[in-house]
């Protein structure tokens, strides 16, 4: 990326953006040199379900957020059943593998819906029969703040779970948000138990996704203007990753330093 930003060619990157943080700082000042759109590619904000939340925590309709729970566990080799998955980027530390970085979309959704976390502390999984040298079960455990107010969001990635399951749940003060990324549904009930709110996408193409952020880029390289997901923004993740490795090698409660 810096190559290509070094030769004044509008760019856009897969997630994560970097496995560390020592070049970031030199990608952004030749972007500005250079007047580059860019853009990470965190395909996943362009869910209409991821929207829909998005619009409700900045409605405030249910008070404020008081915790919430990310789980995302899934079972590498069936990702690419082609290859043998000890070989893959996503089983490799020398290719920047393991789970935090190969699903740091959540990260970038905490994010988004939250802000950049205080802090956090992560702890492995037992030890599996997937025999890689990376992470592939964390709980990790963030401290946000957000308007004053400090709350708590926990995160469990996993690879080694053969039931899929991809949910998040918020809590407010009025009600629980309930989303389920594998069946495309989303539910708020108020805490009388009425269902105030459910949708659902079930004719959802995934790689409708991937052609809505593909738009969104090229439009931008013919207009010259900035994506949603520039650099800037999809570095936040990099750093709560950094985090998180930090925190799983120290075992201690970590800053997420941005």
């Amino acid at each position: 990326a810096l190559r290509v930003a070094t030769n004044n060619i509008h760019f856009f990157i897969e997630k994560p953006l970097a496995v560390t943080a020592s070049s970031i700082k030199d990608l952004e000042n030749k972007i500005n040199e250079n007047k580059l759109v860019n853009m990470v590619g965190y395909q996943t904000r362009f869910n209409p379900i991821i929207n829909e939340v998005k619009d409700v925590l900045i409605s405030k309709n249910y008070g404020r957020v008081i915790s919430a729970e990310f789980k995302w566990c899934t079972y590498l080799p069936n990702h690419h059943p082609y290859e043998d998955y000890h070989n893959s980027y996503a089983a490799r530390k020398d290719l920047g593998g393991g789970v935090v970085n190969c699903l740091s979309h959540e990260l970038d959704l905490i994010q988004w819906f939250f802000g950049i976390p205080i802090s956090v502390y992560a702890v492995k999984g037992g030890s599996s029969k997937l025999g890689m040298d990376v992470e592939d079960d964390i709980t990790a455990i963030f401290k946000c703040n957000n308007e004053e107010t400090i709350f708590p969001v926990n995160l469990h990635l996993s690879f080694i779970q053969g039931l899929e399951k991809r949910v998040f749940a918020i809590l407010f003060q009025d009600a629980l948000l309930k989303c389920n990324l594998i069946t495309n549904e989303i539910q708020i009930i108020e805490h009388n138990n009425n269902l105030t709110y459910y949708n659902n996408y079930d004719d959802l193409d995934r790689n409708f996704l991937f052609k809505k952020e593909m738009e969104e880029f090229t439009k931008a390289v013919e207009n010259k203007k900035n994506t949603s997901i520039p650099i800037s923004e999809g570095k936040k993740s990099l750093f709560m990753a950094l985090a998180i490795h930090k925190s799983l090698e120290t075992g201690n409660l970590e800053e997420i330093l941005f």
